[in-house]
């Protein structure tokens, strides 16, 4: 079965029991404090829709009731375009229901304007959201009285201190800014505030979804997005839980953490002191027009979240899910709208989650740390691999930094997340880049090291694997395999080009190579042993102002075909003993890997999920899309099944790869089981086929 391709959208501390929420829900007078409008003064200010009476809808308010076994509050967003799912066009207003007085779904703040990520406060008095046309976040009362403004900014979340008993909010400073310090300000004394992080980029542009853990030592978030992770505040690191969107994590003192996969259809639990993730389906409400979520968020109960599904259609709506106890599935949905228009954002308060009151202990189990085992100094870039945090830590207790390299053209992460290149390259950003590469310049030496596995080694073989080189330039350090074997190519500093043999390549399996730079000697290295050496004095002044590609040339010419991770560039020459030792950490690494079980088939088309507009899926530049295949011969390995689920690129670079073809087509295809490429958890996918008996594979490039 088939439906339509869903559009995919910009983006992937928490009052006390029923005794003390009887007294809230009879006495919310709360602030009362004049402030500027979150809306500009030319938006237009419609009559918000009718509320929907608790007497409409009396399985809402008694669903809740029972879903957090108390009473409960919720706020969101109602929007007024289905496309519009981050309310960037000033679209939306915001709605709340309170289980215990009576009034429904009613609409709190009627002008309608750029409402994004609504929170309700740790004791479920007050509401903190961004409005994104004034760049601001703003508190507000239950009620709707003492709306204000509290800093510049996008509101993260919003927490209580359990030491000092303050409510804190989190927020990211600048505009669509990633790179943006994360600082958070005192609710009621917003003039307070307190940097908090900056050691990496967080979130996406249209949002930030830095979410505390309940002691308030770890953040939740994407740094940046795909890559997920938990960060350890004081130690200005993280630790990578995977790759996707809308990460959250538990309001107890679990660590549980979650987060989107790229089908928007299910999400992966992590459990860090279990050493467990499972992934749980997120779409099993009945009766969804599309099998897709979106805005997920953990309320301040452990087993309770939010969501809106299906994912940007006319007919979406606000659920509220409770996992089973051993968190394996969601247990139960409620439903909490029935206006058939467009719900977005969305968090819940239940008197019976953990609310703002100290305890003798929030936090028994010592998380690990973020921090290596062993620092190596020197080292000024880093790649391992796209899953990898590729952190550089000051052994002298500085600013850590986290390299970044981004997959273009129609480079793709392969089963061991590093880089499939074919037609595309892996280029380092302008940061990590200027950071490595001024430091060598600076110093007049380097060693570079890296792990490359060739597509081809026959005598046409070539392509470019390392250029450091300005836009259009010739490289001023470039390595390129011509035939079976790999070569250097440095420009001196009498303007002269000077080759080195580096050695044979190998495409049966990977080789550690390492370049050794200092005092006019150049070593090469292969495995950990030296091969060569040439007398030769680099041209190092343009380094400074120069691009660090893999893969090809800087204007994307001389295309290399292969596999590479294990990057690091050191501002330092490394000595015979440290080449040892990087070939034998690289070996391990090898040693741990299996190769994933390769099938050969003959097949016919029967349905294919329906291609994606590549103009409509930023920020992702590449997309898979699901095929249903029928066999009619097994060439190669061993298949039971007669019909089979596959995976392959359609979009890579932003571009279409392929011309879709038409049921009853023929192919012969190379597969391997979805699950042995764990790299494409985080990827966008049309997913349209909803057999979910059907083995899935991804078809090899």
């Amino acid at each position: 079965m088939l439906a339509t391709f869903r559009r995919p959208t910009y983006f992937a501390g928490r009052a006390r029991s029923l005794g003390l929420w009887l007294t809230l829900g009879f006495g919310l007078a709360g602030l009362h404090v004049e402030a500027a409008s979150p809306a500009s003064s030319k938006a237009a200010k419609p009559k918000p829709p009718a509320a929907i009476p608790v007497a409409q809808v009396p399985s809402v308010v008694e669903g809740l009731q029972a879903l957090g076994s108390g009473p409960a509050r919720l706020v969101w967003v109602l929007g007024r375009d289905v496309e519009d799912l981050f309310v960037q066009g000033k679209t939306g207003q915001l709605y709340v229901l309170d289980t215990e007085d009576g009034k429904g779904q009613r609409c709190l703040l009627e002008e309608v304007t750029s409402y994004a990520k609504p929170m309700l406060s740790p004791d479920g008095r007050q509401i903190v959201f961004t409005n994104l046309d004034q760049k601001a976040v703003f508190a507000v009362n239950f009620d709707g009285t003492g709306l204000r403004k509290l800093m510049e900014g996008y509101a993260s979340d919003v927490w209580w201190d359990p030491v000092t008993s303050h409510t804190w909010v989190y927020v990211r400073q600048g505009y669509r800014n990633t790179r943006g310090a994360v600082i958070r300000c005192r609710l009621d004394d917003p003039k307070v505030t307190e940097k908090v992080w900056q050691a990496a980029p967080t979130g996406q542009p249209f949002i930030s979804y830095f979410q505390l853990s309940r002691d308030g030592s770890a953040a939740v978030d994407t740094f940046p997005w795909p890559q997920v992770g938990l960060a350890n505040i004081s130690e200005g690191g993280y630790s990578a839980l995977g790759k996707g969107c809308w990460p959250g994590i538990a309001p107890d003192d679990s660590d549980r953490c979650f987060y989107f996969t790229g089908t928007h259809n299910a999400i992966v639990l992590s459990d860090p002191f279990a050493k467990t993730t499972r992934t749980i389906s997120m779409t099993t409400m009945p009766g969804l027009s599309s099998p897709t979520a979106f805005h997920p968020r953990w309320s301040n109960h452990p087993r309770i979240l939010t969501v809106t599904a299906p994912e940007g259609k006319p007919d979406t709506e606000l659920y509220a899910g409770i996992f089973d106890v051993n968190f394996t599935k969601i247990e139960k949905w409620v439903r909490i709208t029935y206006n058939q228009q467009a719900e977005c954002f969305g968090d819940a308060w239940f008197a019976t989650g953990i609310q703002p009151v100290k305890t003798e202990s929030l936090f028994a189990r010592k998380r690990e740390s973020t921090k290596p085992k062993t620092v190596s100094p020197g080292l000024v870039f880093r790649w391992e691999n796209e899953k990898a945090t590729n952190a550089i830590f000051d052994p002298d207790g500085g600013n850590n930094r986290f390299c970044r390299a981004v997959l273009e053209g129609d480079a793709v992460p392969n089963a061991w997340s590093g880089a499939e290149l074919k037609n595309g390259a892996l280029v380092a950003d302008e940061e990590s880049t200027a950071a490595a590469l001024q430091a060598c310049s600076g110093q007049q030496s380097f060693s570079l090291a890296f792990s490359a596995q060739a597509a081809r080694t026959g005598s046409n073989a070539k392509g470019t694997l390392v250029s450091i080189s300005r836009q259009g330039k010739v490289p001023a350090l470039s390595v390129d395999q011509v035939g079976p074997a790999l070569f250097v190519t440095v420009q001196t500093d009498d303007g002269k080009v000077k080759h080195l043999g580096m050695g044979a390549v190998s495409d049966l399996e990977p080789t550690q190579w390492l370049l050794v730079y200092a005092d006019g000697l150049l070593e090469c290295y292969r495995n950990g042993l030296m091969e060569r050496s040439s007398n030769v004095r680099p041209e190092f002044m343009s380094w400074s102002t120069s691009g660090l590609r893999f893969g090809s040339r800087s204007d994307g010419t001389e295309p290399w075909q292969g596999a590479l991770d294990g990057i690091e560039i050191f501002q330092r020459p490394l000595a015979p003993r440290e080449a040892a030792e990087l070939y034998t950490h690289e070996a391990g690494n090898w040693a741990q890997r299996t190769a994933p079980a390769r099938l050969v088939v003959e097949a016919e088309l029967v349905e294919r999920s329906t291609l994606p507009d590549p103009a409509k899926i930023a920020p992702y530049t590449r997309a898979l899309v699901e095929s249903v295949w029928k066999v009619r011969k097994v060439l190669d390995g061993t298949l039971k099944e007669k019909r089979l689920v596959v995976l392959h690129w359609c979009i890579l670079g932003s571009q279409p790869v392929e011309t879709p073809a038409k049921p009853g087509t023929l192919k012969q295809l190379t597969v391997e089981p979805l699950e042995a490429h764990a790299q494409l958890q985080g990827e966008l996918r049309a997913t349209d086929v909803l057999d979910a008996e059907l083995p899935v594979f991804y078809e090899v490039r």
